[in-house]
């Protein structure tokens, strides 16, 4: 059963959160002054990595797979902020969720640029997040680091 929660967010006033725990063992939190959802442990200094792949979703018909494959490989970034990364999460032009998945280690290209790295991820083909849109910051940098992950409402 959902309770609702006092929290406060940093660098902004307090606001009410109402708070369910998902089957993935993941919070759910509804923010009433934003009127928005997000996905995170809340408390937890754990972050994700969001990727963001310059393609719609609306105009290119890739798989799960495909997005995977799109999205996770070759990043020039921190090995160990990944590896200390919950879920990497990949979105579309749109923001919306195309592949997510458990990150579980890196890999790093030997054979053209050492300093790039690729992460490798246990899928999650049937996270709630899948088709969702969720908040990316507007950076041209590919590479987001969250520790909530802050999805809109339909």
């Amino acid at each position: 059963m959902p309770k609702r929660r006092h929290a406060a967010k940093q660098g902004s006033d307090a606001f009410d959160v109402e708070v369910a725990e998902l089957a993935t063992g993941n919070t759910l939190i509804h923010d009433y002054k934003y009127q928005s959802n997000r996905v995170g442990t809340q408390g937890d200094t754990l972050e994700h990595i969001i990727i963001k792949v310059n393609e719609d979703a609306r105009k290119v018909e890739w798989s799960f797979d495909e997005w995977m494959e799109r999205g996770l490989k070759w990043w020039r970034t921190r090995a160990d902020r990944v590896i200390s990364c919950t879920y990497a999460v990949v979105v579309d032009a749109s923001g919306t969720v195309s592949a997510i998945g458990e990150v579980i280690g890196v890999r790093k290209d030997r054979n053209h640029n050492p300093v790039r790295i690729a992460i490798e991820i246990e899928p999650q083909r049937d996270s709630p997040l899948l088709g969702k849109r969720i908040a990316v910051n507007a950076s041209r940098n590919p590479i987001e680091f969250t520790r909530d992950i802050l999805y809109l409402d339909e």
